[in-house]
Parts: C-alpha cells; sequence; structure tokens
C-alpha cells in the first residue's frame, strides 16, 4: 500500500472519530442537556487553530486536517453557545 494512500486513510479515520464524538456534544446542545460556555470554545478554537498553522509551517502533511476540523467545530460550537447562551456565570 502506497504510504500516501495509508496516511490519507488514517486521517480520515481520524476525521470520522472526531466528527461522531462532536456530533454526539453538538446532539446533546439542541436536547437542552449541556450548554457551552462561548469564550471557552472559541479559545479552544483559537488555540487549534494556532496548532494547525504551526503543524503546517513545520511540514505536516494531510493528518493536520483533523487540527483545522477540530479548530471550525470548535468555533461553531462557540457559535452555539453564544446563540443559545443563557446566565453562564
Amino acid at each position: 500500500m502506497d504510504i500516501l494512500l495509508e496516511k490519507e486513510m488514517l486521517a480520515a479515520i481520524g476525521i470520522l472519530f472526531m466528527l461522531t464524538s462532536y456530533g454526539i456534544y453538538i446532539h446533546s446542545i439542541f436536547k437542552g442537556q449541556t450548554r457551552p460556555h462561548p469564550f471557552s470554545w472559541f479559545i479552544w478554537g483559537l488555540l487549534t487553530t494556532i496548532g494547525f498553522f504551526a503543524q503546517i509551517s513545520d511540514g505536516a502533511g494531510i493528518g493536520s486536517i483533523i487540527t483545522l476540523a477540530s479548530a471550525f467545530i470548535s468555533f461553531f460550537i462557540a457559535g452555539i453557545g453564544y446563540i443559545k447562551r443563557k446566565n453562564i456565570t
């Protein structure tokens, strides 16, 4: 098996696991079981974005796409938390 194809398959499996876990969390938000703190999720998204760019600047391959997807989802959850916010203090 070609090494690039193997890395792409591992990245796809990683994204699948990530989407499954975030999907469960987002589902619990919409069911009202979880209330995400928008500022915390924004910070996580920001730090994950910095991590992604650090990976890219160091020559990371296809696996860094998992970090980028995680950053986007973190910002998405921050947005949901902001829209559905109540008294969060």
